[in-house]
């Protein structure tokens, strides 16, 4: 346990390490002039004020390394903290939100009687257009009788709609680019489409005027999971 705890301490400064490298730089930079300027203590000065010029280079360098330190310790890496714990808290629901659409897409491939395997296989547009044009409206999804397709697609868009809006609350505290994804998501044009379906029939015998959004919802949802899979879980306490 100890040995774990350690690694995640030391992921995480590494990670604030990593955050905002201009102001890395300057550090950087204030610290070689401090080693230098001890160095040239005991070097006669090159023009005439040089000794004056080198002290407040030092006292500006030392002034930036404590801002650096007081900011890296006190604002970095306390919201990197916070940020883990949030990704912990809500990794479920993020989960959730990545397989939206290949939840649909098992249930369709299920009734038509292929199930698609587990993990699900990356999926073309042709595949997606397949499946779709093989499920019959006028059949039941299954472990959702007796309601119809339009109940089940508008349900599951509803619970999407509703994921994010839970997550929608902690948006501040979370990464830009996870940020990004999930706005992309939650205003996607597929959960656009089945949202204009809660009030209209669908008349067609099979949806396969879904497969091109409901194709590039699953690519979205894909980028998300893969971006739990690289960003969110190494770091999860």
């Amino acid at each position: 346990m100890a040995v774990s705890q350690w690694r995640n301490r030391d992921h995480l400064l590494f990670r604030a390490l990593k955050t905002h490298p201009a102001i890395n730089w300057i550090a950087a930079t204030a610290l070689v002039i401090v080693i230098v300027q001890q160095w040239l203590l005991t070097t006669p000065q090159l023009f005439a004020g040089g000794a004056a010029v080198g002290e407040v280079l030092f006292d500006l360098s030392l002034a930036t390394l404590a801002a650096w330190v007081f900011h890296l310790v006190v604002v970095v890496i306390p919201r990197l903290r916070a940020e883990r714990l949030l990704l912990a808290q809500e990794h479920g629901h993020l989960r959730g939100a990545s397989g939206a659409a290949a939840a649909v897409l098992r249930a369709m491939s299920a009734s038509a009687g292929n199930p698609l395997p587990d993990p699900l296989p990356a999926l073309t547009l042709a595949k997606v257009t397949t499946i779709c044009e093989n499920v019959d409206l006028q059949v039941s999804p299954e472990d959702f009788a007796p309601g119809s397709w339009q109940d089940y697609l508008v349900y599951e868009a509803d619970r999407a709609t509703r994921r994010h809006q839970r997550i929608e609350a902690a948006y501040a505290f979370l990464p830009v680019e996870l940020v990004a994804i999930l706005r992309g998501l939650a205003a996607h044009a597929y959960v656009k489409q089945i949202e204009a379906l809660k009030n209209l029939p669908m008349s067609n015998e099979h949806p396969e005027f879904l497969a091109p959004s409901l194709y590039a919802y699953l690519q979205k949802c894909s980028e998300l999971g893969k971006y739990l899979d690289e960003k969110v879980e190494p770091v999860l306490p």
